[in-house]
């Protein structure tokens, strides 16, 4: 596998994909006004530097996270207090500064652009995702072109289509695993403290690769250098406490709870008859492929235990954090597909253990193959289509 290279197909799909997917969003979901990418509602404070005038409001809704971002990136240093009334929780909305700060920096603070930044950052973010998995599977032996699976996950459309940060997060995450596998520490922990001022949940992935580098009995100095990568985010998160305040508690709360409750709920209402709808019927679908990804993930990494340490770790974190969630996130599938697309990248970088085990139990490459090859394109479909003919 080592000799194979990436087709030109390869590169045709991985810039072309996602560009088509920016263009029928923007053209046809969207009517051609770039705000409808943060899904603005009609019933929240909007940012004091939105143009309502042209911005594409959705009437009756609150809006969604993407709003939040923008309100952000439209005043990262908060001058405006009408951009704080604009936050539902300024306090957990303001932790996750990179995605904004980078948007209002690429637009050189020109807040008519930003808009156009931001979701040039996504768009940009899944390119990287699927090179730098190309690049992580080439290392291990495998496939590059394998990474093309990646932009099937069906939480990149959603994630694209609101304009929020899960994608810059994502492939922040996994430029710090494959500067990991490579042995660059430093880059390794620059990469974690871009992704956890991101996202702070990536905080727990930085402490699975910190463990990792304790497992494998690296040196003192590339220990610390790694586990450094929590530092930003905790002195940003005491900087943000002392000017706006807590807000962690309230979204925890929201977000997390007593171990298996949530999924509970969600199994007994997913296979409930009552207010059966097409919407319902696709809910069920993408929670069932994300239950069969986990199951696979750990079922790999369980028959390979320390044939890749880094994925298996990130792997068990990422899956701890899943059976603790709220019946509130797993409650709409847009809110639990797109938190959790990471469980889809570590499985597609999970390929070569998969294989191995095909001797061993043969049902799994069958149904490895399917789900990546099959049931994630399907979900995607269903988004593309959900987006794009509103």
């Amino acid at each position: 596998m080592a000799g194979l290279q990436r087709s030109r197909l390869f590169w045709l799909i991985t810039f072309l994909v996602p560009a088509i997917a920016v263009g029928l969003f923007w053209g046809l979901g969207f009517d051609g006004e770039i705000t409808g990418f943060f899904r603005i509602g009609s019933e929240f404070p909007h940012s004091p530097y939105l143009n309502l005038n042209t911005a594409r409001i959705v009437p009756g809704e609150v809006g969604h996270d993407g709003q939040q971002f923008l309100s952000i990136a439209l005043d990262p240093g908060l001058q405006n207090p009408g951009t704080i009334e604009a936050l539902d929780l300024p306090a957990y909305r303001y932790r996750r500064i990179f995605y904004p700060l980078l948007g209002y920096l690429l637009a050189f603070g020109q807040r008519f652009l930003i808009p156009y930044t931001l979701v040039f950052l996504n768009y940009v973010a899944i390119v990287a995702i699927v090179l730098l998995g190309s690049a992580f599977l080439e290392h291990q032996g495998n496939n590059p072109n394998h990474s093309l699976w990646l932009l099937g996950i069906p939480g990149f459309w959603i994630s694209l289509s609101l304009g929020t940060a899960e994608l810059v997060s994502s492939a922040l995450l996994l430029g710090s695993l494959y500067c990991y596998q490579q042995r660059r520490f430093t880059l390794t922990s620059i990469l974690l403290m871009g992704g956890c001022l991101t996202r702070e949940t990536l905080l727990i992935m930085g402490v699975a690769i910190g463990v990792t580098g304790l497992w494998e009995r690296l040196k003192t100095k590339e220990l610390l250098t790694l586990w450094s990568a929590g530092l930003p985010i905790l002195l940003w998160s005491v900087y943000v406490e002392k000017a706006l305040g807590s807000g962690l508690q309230q979204a925890a709360s929201n977000n997390l709870g007593f171990p298996l409750g949530g999924l509970l709920v969600k199994i007994s209402t997913s296979i409930s008859l009552a207010n059966f709808s097409i919407e319902k019927l696709y809910d069920l679908y993408n929670f069932s492929l994300i239950l069969l990804a986990f199951s696979l993930l750990l079922f790999i990494h369980w028959k390979t235990l320390g044939n890749n340490k880094i994925i298996s770790l990130c792997s068990a974190v990422l899956t701890t954090t899943f059976a603790c969630l709220t019946p509130t996130v797993l409650g709409y599938y847009a809110d639990y597909v797109r938190t959790f697309s990471d469980v889809y990248i570590l499985l597609v970088l999970s390929t070569p253990l998969a294989f191995s085990l095909n001797q061993q139990t043969p049902w799994m490459g069958w149904v490895y193959r399917g789900l990546v090859s099959f049931g994630l394109p399907i979900a995607s479909v269903g988004i593309w289509l959900s987006v794009s003919i509103p």
